[in-house]
């Protein structure tokens, strides 16, 4: 009986010093949004420190806060002749975020932790029509289509909480984090008529980034174009926060 019980002490013990690991998935309010999903992985490498990746995707979904980007940027879009409700189209994304976890209480995995944190998201947004003029008579138009994407990079730091059960239920809650991060925007526009006049294209987007670089300056974005034969790419550049707040994170440590 007496070994019975030191194996199952013993195993108990194992099972406590083993949950090294985690596995989580995570939920806030800025992932419903944004209709994401997100899933990390933890490794514990001291006391104090561990790793924490995380992956992210989304199904197609409107712009995020579109409606505030509409009542924000439509009127300056429509004033230019572009349609506003390009910013209604669907998106497609995927992401990743990379934490070192400090745990000041020199049990890894377990209790309050500092996280700063850096990440990076991606998206790609459907393909929507947009009327060219034509290069001899502007009053002719060619339909085209316009590719856009784009590119978010940014870091913080976050203050959380952990905490692991003795059956390794795991239940991870950063609470808030706060940072910053410049977000890329391109589109490409192109068409098969080829009676297109992507120079005067460009210069007129050059004189619409000028004639509104006030507006968007309150945004802290710049606008910028370069054209070929073949097409023309609009960049837009703007700083934007990269906020954690209640990230809920459910999953097993082992």
């Amino acid at each position: 009986m007496k070994k019975i019980l030191l194996v199952v002490l013993l195993a108990a013990g194992f099972n406590a010093s083993a949950q090294n690991n985690s596995v989580k998935f995570t939920v806030s309010p800025s992932l419903a949004l944004a209709n994401n999903l997100a899933f990390s992985y933890e490794r514990k490498f001291s006391d104090k420190l561990s790793v924490n990746a995380r992956v992210n995707f989304t199904s197609k979904k409107a712009v995020p806060f579109n409606k505030i980007a509409k009542n924000q940027l439509g009127p300056i879009l429509d004033s230019a002749g572009v349609n506003s409700d390009i910013l209604d189209t669907r998106i497609n994304s995927f992401g990743a975020n990379l934490q070192l976890k400090y745990f000041p209480g020199g049990n890894a995995l377990r209790g309050l932790y500092l996280a700063p944190y850096i990440g990076f998201q991606g998206a790609s947004m459907n393909d929507f029509e947009f009327d060219f003029p034509d290069s001899s008579d502007p009053s002719i138009k060619h339909g085209g289509t316009v590719e856009s994407g784009s590119l978010f990079f940014g870091g913080g730091i976050g203050i959380g909480n952990q905490w692991v059960a003795n059956n390794g239920l795991t239940l991870d809650i950063m609470w808030l984090g706060l940072g910053w991060g410049t977000n890329n925007i391109t589109f490409r526009g192109t068409d098969s008529s080829g009676d297109i006049n992507y120079e005067e294209i460009n210069n007129d987007v050059q004189d619409f980034a000028a004639e509104n670089e006030e507006d968007f300056s309150q945004f802290g974005a710049t606008v910028d174009s370069e054209y070929s034969s073949s097409d023309i790419k609009v960049f837009v550049k703007h700083p934007f926060p990269y906020v954690k707040i209640l990230n809920f994170s459910i999953g097993y440590s082992f």
